[in-house]
Formats: C-alpha cells, sequence, structure tokens
C-alpha cells in the first residue's frame, strides 16, 4: 500500500512539472497567457527571473531572457517531468529536481 501511494505522489509531482512546461510553451493561461508562451517568441524564464529579489537578484535577473538558460530551463522542466512520470532514472530526476528548486528559491530570499 506505501508503495502505491509513493508512486501516486510521485507521478503527481512529474505532471506539476509536465503541466509548467507545457504552459511555458504553449501558453496555456494559467501562469503564461498565450501572448508570451515560448512559441510566439516569448522567454519562459524573463518573467520570474527579472523579478528577483535578494542577494543574488542581480545574478539572476542577468540570466533573464537568456536563449541558453530558456533552452535549460525548458529542459529542465520537461525531463524531470517525464522521469518521475514514466518512473525512470528517479535519482538523476530527484537531484535535478531538488537543484532545480533550490535555484528558484535563491532566486527569491528575502531581502
Amino acid at each position: 500500500m506505501s508503495n502505491k501511494i509513493w508512486s501516486l505522489l510521485r507521478i503527481a509531482i512529474g505532471l506539476i512539472f509536465l503541466w509548467a512546461f507545457l504552459d511555458k510553451v504553449f501558453g496555456l493561461g494559467y501562469a503564461t497567457k498565450e501572448a508570451a508562451s515560448w512559441v510566439n517568441g516569448g522567454s519562459p524564464t524573463s518573467g520570474f527571473l527579472s523579478h528577483a529579489t535578494g542577494p543574488f537578484a542581480s545574478f539572476f535577473q542577468g540570466l533573464a531572457g537568456s536563449p541558453i538558460i530558456d533552452w535549460v530551463f525548458m529542459l529542465s522542466l520537461l525531463c524531470l517531468g517525464w522521469a518521475l512520470v514514466l518512473g525512470i532514472g528517479l535519482k538523476l530526476a530527484g537531484c535535478g529536481g531538488a537543484t532545480l528548486m533550490l535555484l528558484m528559491w535563491a532566486a527569491l530570499l528575502p531581502v
């Protein structure tokens, strides 16, 4: 029973990453409007990183809108989502997900 719960939780978190990916790519209207979607020329990182706060704000704001950072971020969301949903490479996905969340947290450290 416990394994089933953990599996469902893993799949649910994977679907959250996939939803974030799809929303950024197509602008499904949840966090990204269609006009700002990646397929319409928007940057998936500019909205979040341009509003970074705290001691690392200038570093993260400098990364906002960079095509390389956009690609790395989007591939991270896609690969993390698929790995968690399919149950493959979970140790690598866990480390990658923790790193992604740590970097997002660091971008919003309180002043």
